[in-house]
């Protein structure tokens, strides 16, 4: 069996689980609007790894295969365990590696030169089409509010100068900007939420790009709700695509549209990763 074989089969088996709650969901109800989301996202990656040729598969296969079966059999042990229901806790756990584990890394991986490799547009779309829904980019937005009120303009900033940019009304790197200086404000606010917990120096600066600074930061923030690996590897993924931004939004002359639908698809993916893991 190939790589791109065992990763199929692993959507797959994720897809029939999903199919499987849904057809006897009855009192489960609560759950079904989640489960379905869940199936949503794992279909869109079930099409986005069909693009890629073999060659290129068979190099970044192990890495996305094992992320992607780590994620297959946790589902296998939450899901079958809805009776008695603690339906406030299974919600979050779905709510959680969703496409943005999974998929970002691919994303991450793969990440080439469209007019090089013709079959990255055919590996994104899926992904894109996600993610562009404008639902889901209202509920990133609700959700930004909710962890702080604070945090909504920079959000809708964000996804506004995008939308400006790619229509050709605003330049690339004002939007590259903007999306890392909402990344920038979310790290702010764990941070200052962090230290309120009481469990950390409230004068210690700590910043998103080292790795022990994110795991003080996301031990303080982790419940029973909020796991703390998922927190982590959440954290670490908007540490990268933040220093990515960095050359893109400090350059004027950069107007590659191509590069902006992709990072910017990559951060709502991550973005909205981070909330379902913070449970907002």
């Amino acid at each position: 069996m190939t790589e791109r074989e065992k990763v199929i089969k692993s959507i797959k088996d994720e897809i029939a689980m999903y199919d499987s709650f849904l057809a006897r969901a009855g009192e489960a109800s609560d759950l079904a609007p989640v489960i379905q989301k869940r199936k949503q996202d794992a279909e869109a990656r079930l099409k986005a790894i069909q693009a890629p040729p073999e060659d290129v598969f068979e190099e970044i296969g192990p890495q996305i295969r094992a992320r992607q079966e780590r994620e297959t059999q946790r589902l296998y042990g939450l899901i079958p365990k809805i009776s008695p229901m603690d339906v406030p806790y299974i919600t979050s756990q779905l709510g959680v590696t969703g496409t943005s584990s999974v998929s970002e890394q691919m994303a991450r991986i793969i990440r080439v030169d469209p007019n090089q490799a013709p079959w990255y547009s055919a590996f994104i779309e899926p992904l894109s089409d996600l993610m562009n829904e404008q639902e889901r980019q209202n509920q990133i937005l609700r959700s930004l509010k909710t962890l702080s009120p604070n945090l909504g303009p920079y959000g809708e900033k964000a996804l506004s100068t995008v939308r400006s940019a790619l229509g050709k009304v605003g330049t690339v790197d004002l939007a590259c900007e903007h999306l890392r200086t909402a990344i920038q404000k979310i790290w702010g606010e764990l941070v200052t939420q962090a230290r309120s917990t009481g469990k950390i120096a409230v004068d210690k600066r700590f910043e998103l790009r080292k790795p022990l600074h994110r795991r003080e930061i996301a031990e303080c923030l982790s419940t029973k709700y909020v796991d703390l690996g998922q927190l982590e590897e959440a954290l670490e993924t908007i540490s990268y695509l933040y220093k990515e931004l960095s050359g893109p939004a400090k350059n004027p002359f950069h107007s590659d549209l191509e590069y902006l639908r992709d990072v910017s698809t990559r951060w709502k993916l991550q973005i909205s990763n981070l909330l379902q893991v913070l449970g907002v």
